[in-house]
Order: structure tokens, then C-alpha cells, then sequence
């Protein structure tokens, strides 16, 4: 304990903080922890979504691309089954496919499966990718 100049009393040392400090940051820190933990929980599920919204539109670029290809080629286009079995498929390692014969099927990402699928193309038109 120091001693005042200006006082007779002893002056207490107030470095530190007391528990009532600490417990009272603590709380508040949980508090603005489980609101965090929740808009990142939320943030996972959009994302997700977010990712099928891109495989649909990925997998309609790549069929008019392959279609483009095709059409233009010395063989031209044949028929659907051959642009099918011409098209890229693989979305990447996070991506698994069941894919039916023709297009179309089940596509899982993250634990989350959805189902795709593709109408038919034609001499005039590619086909396109729906996400169900």
C-alpha cells in the first residue's frame, strides 16, 4: 500500500480486474458466441444451396458447349445418347453422382443429396439441366 501525499488513509492498489469483471465479459462473450455459432450454422445451409444453384447452371454451360462442339465437327450432331456420353460430368471431389442412363439423377453434396434432370437434346437445341 502506497501512502497519499494529500491523505492520512493508505491508498489501495486497484491494478487487475475483480471477478465480477471477469465473469461479467465472460457472460457476455458467450452470449455474442451463440449468436455467431448460429449465423455460421445458417451460412453452411446457403452455401450448400448456393452450390447446387451452381452445379445447375455449370452443367447447362458444359451441354451447350458440348452440343456447340458437336455441331460444328465433321460428324455433326448424331443423337442425344452420343452428346451424352461427349459430356464432362465430374463437379469436383466434393461432389458424388448416381447418374441414370441419359442424364438426370441423384447428385449429393455435403451429406445433402438432390435430384437433377436433363430433357433430351435435339438437332436444334441442347439440353438442359433442372434441379428438383
Amino acid at each position: 500500500m502506497k501512502k497519499s501525499k494529500f491523505h492520512t488513509q493508505p491508498v489501495m492498489n486497484d491494478e487487475g480486474f475483480t471477478l465480477i469483471e471477469i465473469i461479467a465479459v465472460l457472460v457476455i462473450l458467450s452470449i455474442i458466441g451463440t449468436f455467431a455459432v448460429s449465423r455460421v450454422s445458417a451460412l453452411d445451409a446457403t452455401a450448400v444451396e448456393k452450390s447446387f444453384a451452381w452445379v445447375e447452371s455449370e452443367l447447362n454451360s458444359r451441354e451447350t458447349l458440348t452440343w456447340s462442339k458437336l455441331k460444328i465437327s465433321d460428324g455433326g450432331w448424331v443423337d442425344d445418347e452420343s452428346l451424352f456420353a461427349a459430356l464432362d460430368l465430374d463437379m469436383g471431389r466434393d461432389y458424388s453422382w448416381s447418374v441414370k442412363t441419359g442424364g438426370g439423377g441423384a447428385l449429393t453434396f455435403r451429406g445433402k443429396t438432390i435430384s437433377v434432370e436433363r430433357s433430351p437434346s435435339t438437332s436444334s437445341r441442347p439440353a438442359t439441366w433442372k434441379i428438383k
